[in-house]
Parts: C-alpha cells; structure tokens; sequence
C-alpha cells in the first residue's frame, strides 16, 4: 500500500510528515493533543505525552508523544513552529492512515510535506483542511462552477472532491446516501425533490424504493454528474437513465421558485420529500429563512424534509447551532441523527429530518 502527497509517494508502511503553519492554540497544551487523539484514534491508546528540554536553555522545549497499537504507531513532536509525525505500521497500514488524517483534521496544519527514508525532502503542499490528504489524482478540472477532483485513496477507494471537500468514497458512500435518504423517506413517500445530489448516491438510493414515482434532482453542474458516470458508475447505479428521474440543471435556490409556482398553478402535484443535499455550510438567516420557505411551498401538507446538516466537531459547533435554529423556526418534529463517514476523516456527521405543518 502506498500514500501520495502531490508528486511524492512512500509506502505506507513507514514515512514521516512534516507539518507548519498550524494554529498555536491547537498544540498548546498536551492535554489538546490527547483529545484529537481520542476522538479519531483507531490504532490504540495515547501514551503520556511529555516535553524534553532543549539542551540549549533558550530554545523552547519539545513536545513529543506517541500512539501505539496493533497496527502500528505515531510518534508526533512538536518543536516551535514546526511538527513532524513519524508513522509506522506492522499490519494492516488502513488503521494507521485513518488515524493520521484523522488527527491532522483535528490540528489543522496549514501546510504538509511527506518524508520519505532514504530520499529529499519533497515540496511543501497546502493541506486540504476537508479533504482527505494522501490521494493520487485522476482528474482535477474546473467547471464553471467550482474545483472538481477525482482521486484514488489506499483506505477510502475512489473519491470524489468539490472545492477540496470530499463529498463520497466508494467505500463508505452508502452509508452516506442512506443515512440522507432514510432520515425522511417513509412506505408512502412518492414524489422526491433532491437539492443538489451530482454524485446521484442519493438519487440512486431514493429510486430503489419501488412506491417512488417521481424524482426531481436540481443540480447546478452538469460537469458533477458527467465525472459520477465517467469515474463512479457502482454509485450512479444507472439512476440518471431511470424513467422515473428527472436532472435539473439550475440553481436549487432559484428553482425551489419554479416548482413552486406550478405548484401553485395545479400543473404538477407537491412533493412528500425534500432532501437537502448541499454544501453543509449555513446560510445567513435571511437567506435561510427564505430557503425554508420555498422549500415549504413545494411540500405536501404532510411533507418532510431531509437534511445533511455537516460535522459534529466541537470546531463546527455553531455551524452545526445555525443549521438546528433554522429548521427549528420552520419546521416541527425536527430529529437529529448522527453516522460516523470514515472517509469525511471520522467525523461525526449529523443528519436530520422535520416536518411542514402546525407546531
């Protein structure tokens, strides 16, 4: 198995990071360190961190500590500005790598360089903060719209990136598309509105249920989908080509208008689901409040909606608040669920649903 950061590649057996940039507070006080290290760890236990003295009494000490299990270890030593990870593993290297990327989301480094034994040091890379880090790239365009990146990872299998956020892997995207899908889905759910959704995980997930007789996706970037059926044909599972399903292509905010104005009209009925399958970051609360309106007017009376809602990472905690008020001011029986996605760096991913209708 092996690992790439840009142009370098090392096997993941042993190779070491370099990282720079990171932010003071986040490698302040050892107790810090041990807590990222508890939230994503699935090598083993943190061993006690500890700060050596420098022999030179005007250099600040080094803090060091080290994660040790059956799969391998970490040793990270913090010295000034800079840090390195020394990573070693002596099974399976999946457990080591997880534990990596994991704890690197958790210190947000700004920029990293792979060190490989043997070889110079390679050149320093901008780390991708919601990204996964050692990935060999297929394809990297830009769209009118946005980044789009396709790439293979040793874990997590082929991925696929917006703007450098992963948004699937093909090794855990079902359990993504299920969580969104059953968060609102019921027996008498027949007519879908997916907001978003170009990597039709969701799209394909909602067409599996047979009582579904209409699936309306709006996404803005034809590109999306076009690189889910070159690169991710297992996940668009041929739900572009279903009977069933109709692509939008068009701002979902402006869209929602459309809809529902035929509604409105009596040209085309109400839908029982909208899933909302967009970036996780909030909107302001007008824009908010807006969007939840619209969303509400395409709905039937006993309509629900679905909603990925991003991570539960206390450095997310009012992103995630901002996400909580606004279906709670539009929305009643509003229920949170949460899924670890290994491949979103084993962050806790919350998912909710609510429905229209008198509180």
């Amino acid at each position: 198995m092996q690992v790439w950061i840009g142009n370098q590649e090392a096997s993941a057996a042993r190779f070491g990071l370099s990282l720079r940039g990171f932010d003071p507070k986040a490698l302040a006080k050892p107790k810090r360190l041990l807590r990222a290290l508890d939230e994503c760890s699935v090598v083993g236990d943190p061993q006690p961190w500890v700060r050596r003295p420098q022999q030179d009494s005007g250099q600040p000490p080094v803090l060091a500590g080290q994660v040790s299990g059956h799969e391998g270890s970490l040793l990270f030593v913090r010295e000034g500005e800079e840090a390195t990870l020394d990573v070693a593993a002596w099974g399976d290297p999946g457990p080591v790598l997880r534990t990596v990327e994991a704890f690197l989301l958790r210190l947000q480094p700004g920029q990293v360089r792979l060190e490989v034994p043997g070889q110079p040091a390679g050149e320093w890379s901008d780390y991708p903060p919601e990204g996964a880090l050692f990935v060999r790239w297929i394809e990297q365009r830009r769209s009118e719209f946005q980044d789009i990146g396709v790439g293979e990872h040793p874990v997590y299998g082929r991925m696929l990136f917006l703007n450098g956020e992963t948004q699937i892997a093909t090794s855990d995207e079902p359990t993504y598309s299920a969580a969104l899908v059953y968060a609102g889905l019921t027996k008498k759910t027949k007519r879908v509105c997916i907001l978003g959704g170009g990597d039709c995980g969701v799209l394909r997930e909602v067409l599996a249920r047979p009582t579904v007789e209409e699936v309306v996706m709006v996404e803005i970037d034809r590109e999306v989908v076009a690189a889910a059926e070159r690169h991710f044909p297992e996940v668009v599972g041929g739900a572009t080509q279903d009977a069933r399903a109709k692509i939008v292509y068009a701002d979902a905010f402006q869209h929602l208008e459309v809809l529902g104005a035929e509604i409105a009209a009596g040209e085309r009925p109400a839908f029982d689901l909208v899933i909302y399958d967009l970036s996780d970051a909030p909107l302001e609360v007008e824009s908010q409040d807006a969007l939840c309106a619209r969303v509400k007017a395409i709905l039937a009376p006993k309509g629900r909606v679905a909603v990925q809602c991003g991570s539960a990472l206390p450095a997310y905690r009012k992103q995630l608040q901002a996400h909580r008020n606004g279906l709670k001011r539009h929305f009643r029986k509003v229920r949170f669920f949460v899924e670890v996605i290994p491949s979103f760096l084993e962050q806790p991913w919350i998912f909710a649903s609510a429905r229209v209708g008198k509180r």
